[in-house]
């Protein structure tokens, strides 16, 4: 009887064992996704206080998106209009602190991965203000990050 238990006990712990691997597997893709989103709403958050302390013309701005590259999370304000353009561009490091962040306020095209990402910005604003699903309130807006 003794020797039924331990074997039972054995074979418990080996299927839990190898049924963790599996579940980590499946959640590992996700759980770098919420940091990837987590980190862009730093980014933007961070990158929106000092859009306000920085840019004088404010009027012009269209809206803003955050991504990373190369290990550097950067916010960029865009301008209004039919062809809008980069108005200001915000790095971090890996810290997020404002300190270290280097705002560059030099107007200009958005690079292709920008641009895609502006297009993906555009479609979803315009799917949320047309589709009764999304709902608007008062001194609230959506903060929309875009991935690929």
């Amino acid at each position: 009887m003794k020797k039924l238990c331990c074997i039972a006990v054995f074979f418990s712990i080996a299927i839990t064992s190898f049924g963790q691997e599996s579940i980590e597997k499946l959640t590992d893709p996700i759980v770098a996704e919420g940091k990837q989103l987590y980190k862009s709403e730093m980014a933007s958050w961070y990158g929106t206080d000092i859009f306000v302390e920085t840019y004088k013309d404010k009027e012009k701005a269209g809206g803003y998106f955050s991504y990373s590259e190369n290990n550097v999370a950067k916010c960029i304000f865009f301008s209004k209009g039919e062809n809008p353009k980069v108005i200001v561009t915000i790095s971090f490091d890996s810290s997020y602190s404002t300190k270290t962040a280097k705002p560059d306020l030099t107007e200009r095209e958005f690079t292709q991965s920008e641009y895609d990402l502006f297009i993906i910005r555009s479609k979803a604003l315009k799917i949320i203000n047309s589709d009764t699903l999304f709902k608007s309130y008062k001194n609230t807006s959506l903060n929309l990050i875009p991935l690929i």
